[in-house]
């Protein structure tokens, strides 16, 4: 039985749903033996995944499927009527980033039929005859002699069930025109990987339709030579475009043929190849990078040269990209009204020429941080309170409403993130040993939930850290003293070289800070 924890979604891998499948598709006979198959196509099994098989309407448990080879079974053995009925299953598998299990969404369901040889066969006929014209409009008669409440129509060559309708006593009738219901279905077309394509490297293009035994052809549109076909035995074929380069960039499409007949063209699948050669794109977001609800900012992209396209993507594919035609150097993004959702890392590439199946590699990656001020305001606290002696310790605490969350530091007159705090469920902590001078301000912090890494609370109320002199004993004094002496000797010695440091540093703005910004903020996904 299935008994998944809370989990992580990933909107990647919840879209891509398995597909199920029986065998034989055609149903079972009491007591005879079936199989049902589940797997993703195109992908290699991850050794980490499971796949569970769920009946869609039925209080009967998840079951965990087994593994074979790159599809995972699960066997009947011993059909009975209570096998009967609707199947699907969904994937499943644990985060190796964030440890968190993760589901897929359900497979298309297929539906299981027993079938029972005390039943008398039905009878079949085609009116008004079995030879028709293309386009031209028949009537399937199916009946039998018991009364019966509902009727199948199946294709042969197809494989699987057309339709069912409902029989008017123990008479059903199926309308049928040619042109429409027996022309070949369209196939799929999809490329593995599908993105991230560069010169040099290989793609497989596959064609797929749910039956065995065809043809499948692929074509590259403008391209009169290209007409590629293979014959295969499974539902689908494969096209290995090996050391791939610009003339190969573009869209393509399949089609497939059986039974003397050839199926309408697939719809059409790109491949966008990524040029390093081109420079990459530059990103930045104006007014700055941390935005609050309902506010508006612009994203730009730019690079050398015009006339191009530029594309605006966002990682974890929640929105399309989005495209922005460019006569200069610069494409302007805008987003009004930021909302949570909004928040995320943002990238951007182009394309020169525009129209053309040729990208540059994407820039680099800019968070989008925004504030909630809905969400409530967490509080700070520092212990011990009070003033801190020199060389002393001292714990930052942060605490929110609710959790889990992660926690972080700010430093007063810096709007971004500063540092990590050290996350406990709803509490952070941060602690500094060794207290100097430098150290000593006002402090506050924010919060944003583990489940929307990129929206933020608003700041704390700041809390101020006090840093004061060690208290003195009189034997502690005495031995300064000394130290004092000998101290001002060496100082004598070193005057020029630390007033030349001291100088330089204060030039260049030098401060004390606790963390690295640019780390900690960039770990916040």
């Amino acid at each position: 039985m299935r008994d998944f924890p809370p989990y992580q979604p990933d909107p990647a891998f919840y879209q891509k749903k398995p597909t199920i499948d029986l065998d034989p598709r055609k149903g079972v006979t009491l007591g005879g033996k079936i199989t049902i198959y589940c797997e993703r196509l195109h992908e290699r099994r991850d050794p980490n995944m499971s796949f569970y098989l769920q009946r869609p309407g039925n209080q009967t448990p998840d079951v965990l499927m087994q593994p074979r080879g790159d599809k995972d079974e699960f066997f009947i053995s011993n059909a009975s009527w209570e096998h009967r009925g609707r199947y699907s299953c969904t994937s499943y598998y644990l985060s190796s980033i964030s440890g968190n299990p993760v589901i897929s969404e359900p497979s298309d369901p297929v539906e299981l039929m027993i079938i029972d040889a005390d039943l008398p066969r039905p009878n079949i006929a085609v009116s008004p005859s079995r030879m028709a014209l293309e386009d031209s409009k028949i009537i399937i008669l199916c009946w039998t002699n018991i009364l019966s409440k509902i009727f199948y129509l199946h294709h042969r060559i197809l494989g699987r069930n057309l339709r069912s309708v409902k029989p008017e006593g123990n008479l059903a009738k199926f309308p049928i025109t040619m042109s429409w219901d027996f022309a070949p279905d369209r196939p799929t077309i999809s490329l593995s990987p599908n993105k991230g394509i560069t010169i040099g490297e290989n793609v497989t293009i596959h064609c797929q339709h749910d039956n065995q035994d065809r043809q499948f052809c692929l074509q590259k549109p403008g391209d009169q030579l290209m007409d590629e076909c293979t014959e295969t035995k499974a539902t689908w074929g494969k096209f290995l475009i090996s050391n791939v380069n610009r003339e190969h960039a573009g869209r393509y499409r399949c089609k497939y043929n059986y039974s003397h007949r050839i199926s309408d063209p697939s719809e059409p699948v790109e491949l966008l190849i990524t040029d390093p050669d081109l420079p990459r794109p530059n990103i930045s977001v104006i007014p700055n990078r941390m935005a609050f609800v309902g506010s508006n900012i612009t994203i730009q992209c730019s690079t050398k040269g015009s006339s191009k396209t530029f594309y605006l993507h966002k990682d974890g594919g929640q929105i399309e990209p989005q495209l922005m035609e460019s006569d200069g150097e610069t494409a302007t993004f805008s987003i009004v009204n930021i909302n949570q959702s909004h928040g995320g890392m943002y990238k951007c590439s182009y394309r020169r020429p525009s129209g053309s199946s040729i990208s540059s590699e994407t820039s680099e990656a800019m968070d989008l941080q925004v504030v909630d001020p809905n969400l409530p305001r967490p509080a700070i606290s520092i212990n011990p309170n009070g003033s801190v002696p020199l060389g002393g310790q001292v714990t930052i605490l942060c605490v929110a409403q609710d959790g889990p969350a992660k926690f972080y530091l700010h430093e007063a007159g810096d709007p971004m993130l500063n540092c990590s705090m050290e996350p406990k469920w709803d509490k952070g902590e941060f602690s500094i040993s060794n207290i100097s001078w430098e150290h000593q301000g006002n402090y506050s912090c924010s919060y944003a939930f583990y489940g929307r890494p990129f929206v933020f609370s608003e700041h704390s109320d700041p809390k101020g850290l006090l840093v004061s002199d060690p208290p003195e004993t009189m034997d502690y004094a005495q031995v300064n003293n000394i130290r004092f002496a000998i101290g001002v000797v060496i100082l004598l010695l070193l005057t020029y070289i630390v007033t030349s440091d001291y100088l330089f540093w204060k030039e260049q703005g030098r401060k004390v800070v606790l963390c690295d910004i640019s780390r900690d903020a960039g770990t916040t996904g």
